[in-house]
């Protein structure tokens, strides 16, 4: 029985009458509907020959002799009429039936006249297990005439069809009812329930070794990564087939964990490379064997002059971009800096040193930076300092691997270890440790006044970033730094010279702390 139109027979009837008095045309009309143009041409073919009953829609199987089918198929292959035109002339309820026979008749299938009468499509029942097996034995002696059987024991096509099946692939045992109620977990005894939430536990922890197994495989964010094969998920195909080899995890279960249809798993393990994808591991060797031969030194771009110009093609760059992206190969030289997200200035304050670096004593006025020190194979370590600008001594310092808040509020605290009643003007530049709330708290704590330089104003910190310069003309720049603690020891050494024995005329000839100390 074909399927139900959604349209109206009284829809219909006014569609078929204007395009009869040539009012409309089937193709506006259809496209006003959402149809097929060809199906309302069915309907005035069929109201033309039928009339109005011909527009409604059987609602009964509609009876065919083997005559009238052997016409209409011989009609079509003959090539005297269309698949729509015999639809039409020999009156069939619908092109889709005339194609099952044609189907049919071509693969060397009998072509049976179509049942007399109406099909009866019965309601299911409950049966006994006796009874099912007297509905199956009657089927088989009928032939599997399954409509009879339908007929005789008022029970459904579905259910004698299920039951042949089932018996004729196992036995007897096979038509027992095996579905059962589960009982709820009100009606469970305490060994029950204990049972119940073991299995349960047990389900989700092997669940939870799965996923960690899987995120083992194929990292975080798979999406992201890049893959010389032009197949989508291939990634997560190769972890779901080792997975399952290597721990017995269920194929459906990792599709699910993966997010992949279980069909499109099946479909890929009869894959073979295309022409395309074989041309593209071929690349990627070549691509590899020059890496190595450079040493590293080759980007993308350069790969992609060099390798065209050796095999005499024409690459994008974007393709050796994906191939040494899914080889893992970078360019040793020129390295992208990274982007750092700029952090919000939360603390700020006015330029209140405004560039007056005098001082009447020691301990009014200091001054705070941070510097970068290079050393070894471009590794980096930060030198936080507090200078005072009553005498140029550095208060106190700290190195660092890391620049960070703490090394900046290390340095404060070390700088008020053993000093009490001191309120200091500290003047800083804006960077986002003298921003923080951690800085603004250690302002409250110890009760200095802060300073910061505007924007872009170096020179309005001018007392620290002269220690600066002097200290990597005369000490850092003169000597290569392999290690952390070489670099620990030079700017340890050179603090205590600069605050011990570094005479300034500025100071009368004296050092730092021997002008310190006069005061």
């Amino acid at each position: 029985m074909s399927k139900r139109s959604p349209i109206s027979l009284d829809v219909k009837l006014q569609v078929v009458k204007r395009c009869l008095k040539q009012d409309s045309n089937p193709h506006y009309e259809a496209k006003q509907l959402g149809i097929d143009k060809e199906t309302v041409k069915d309907w005035i073919r069929k109201y033309e020959a039928e009339g109005y009953e011909g527009l409604k829609e059987s609602k009964a199987w509609k009876t065919y002799s083997h005559e009238l089918k052997q016409t209409a198929i011989r009609d079509v292959l003959s090539g005297k009429y269309s698949i729509r035109e015999a639809t039409s002339q020999h009156h069939i309820s619908s092109k889709s039936v005339l194609t099952n026979w044609i189907s049919k008749y071509t693969c060397g299938k009998e072509i049976k006249p179509t049942r007399k009468g109406t099909v009866h499509m019965n309601k299911g029942r409950k049966t006994t297990f006796e009874e099912r097996i007297e509905i199956v034995q009657y089927t088989l002696a009928n032939q599997l005439d399954y409509q009879k059987s339908m007929k005789k024991y008022d029970v459904s096509y579905q259910q004698v069809y299920a039951w042949v099946r089932k018996y004729q692939s196992g036995s007897e045992e096979a038509l027992r009812e095996r579905r059962g109620r589960s009982r709820p977990e009100e009606e469970l005894d305490e060994t029950e329930r204990l049972k119940l939430r073991i299995k349960e536990l047990e389900a989700r922890n092997e669940f939870l070794e799965m996923e960690n197994a899987f995120e083992k495989k194929v990292g975080r964010d798979p999406a992201k990564k890049y893959t010389l094969t032009l197949v989508r998920h291939v990634d997560l195909y190769q972890a779901i087939q080792e997975l399952h080899t290597e721990k017995g995890y269920a194929i459906i279960a990792l599709c699910q964990l993966a997010k992949v249809a279980r069909s499109a798993y099946y479909k890929w393990l009869k894959w073979k490379p295309s022409n395309r994808e074989l041309e593209q591991l071929s690349l990627a060797k070549e691509v590899k064997l020059r890496y190595d031969k450079r040493k590293g030194i080759l980007g993308y771009r350069q790969m992609r002059l060099q390798l065209n110009r050796k095999l005499k093609k024409k690459y994008n760059k974007k393709r050796y971009y994906r191939i040494m992206r899914a080889l893992g190969l970078k360019a040793v030289i020129r390295r992208k800096r990274p982007n750092y997200v700029r952090a919000s200035e939360t603390h700020n304050a006015e330029n209140v040193m405004n560039r007056e670096f005098q001082a009447a004593a020691p301990n009014m006025k200091w001054c705070t930076d941070v510097t970068e020190l290079k050393y070894g194979n471009g590794r980096k370590s930060y030198l936080s300092a507090i200078i005072d600008v009553y005498d140029n001594a550095v208060v106190s310092w700290v190195l660092s691997p890391s620049n960070n808040n703490k090394l900046v509020m290390d340095t404060v605290k070390k700088a008020y270890r053993g000093k009490r009643g001191i309120t200091p003007l500290l003047h800083s530049d804006r960077g986002f440790q003298y921003t923080s709330h951690e800085y603004n708290r250690l302002k409250k704590k110890y009760g200095f006044t802060k300073s910061m330089s505007r924007v872009s104003r170096c020179l309005d910190n001018q007392p620290i970033e002269r220690f600066w310069g002097t200290f990597k003309a005369e000490s850092f720049y003169l000597k290569k730094h392999d290690t952390y603690d070489e670099v620990l020891e030079d700017v340890r050494n050179y603090i205590h010279y600069y605050n011990n024995y570094r005479y300034t005329e500025r100071l009368n000839g004296l050092s730092p702390h021997e002008y310190g100390k006069v005061a």
